[in-house]
């Protein structure tokens, strides 16, 4: 078995998740519930979705997307999470400020709004979220 199957069997754990989730995903702790893990946990399952999990944890999410970005034409709208965490390209921490500002300057036809949460709103703030899309889309 290589180190990368080594290294999805230990990702893929139940602790570990919960963990990961707790510290950078979800805003409030105690939504980490049992329906969040199984639902991961199940995807999980399916080991072809480690290339995924590789592919992060490879930094594919510090690609330079600006070209892609400014290529969209029609209306977006780019929803983030009041605690939204993220890093750059360098790995260091940015503040939600920074970020939206680059999704401005380079997509300047996207509505950019915040709502209660962190990194994973379908799950944090379901019906917020909803609100700013059916807002958005009339």
């Amino acid at each position: 078995m290589g180190l990368g199957q080594l290294l999805y069997r230990y990702v893929r754990r139940r602790q570990f998740i919960e963990s990961f989730s707790v510290r950078q995903l979800f805003a409030d702790p105690t939504q980490v519930d049992s329906r969040w893990l199984e639902s991961l946990l199940e995807g999980a399952k399916d080991l072809q979705s480690r290339y995924a999990v590789f592919s992060f944890l490879a930094g594919f999410w510090r690609e330079d997307y600006t070209a892609a970005i400014e290529s969209i034409k029609q209306p977006t709208l780019v929803v983030w999470g009041e605690k939204t965490s993220s890093i750059n390209r360098e790995s260091i921490a940015e503040t939600i400020q920074e970020p939206e500002k680059t999704y401005v300057q380079h997509l300047p036809q996207a509505q950019v709004c915040t709502v209660k949460g962190r990194n994973v709103l379908p799950f944090e703030s379901p019906s917020d979220l909803v609100k700013v899309i059916t807002e958005w889309n009339n």
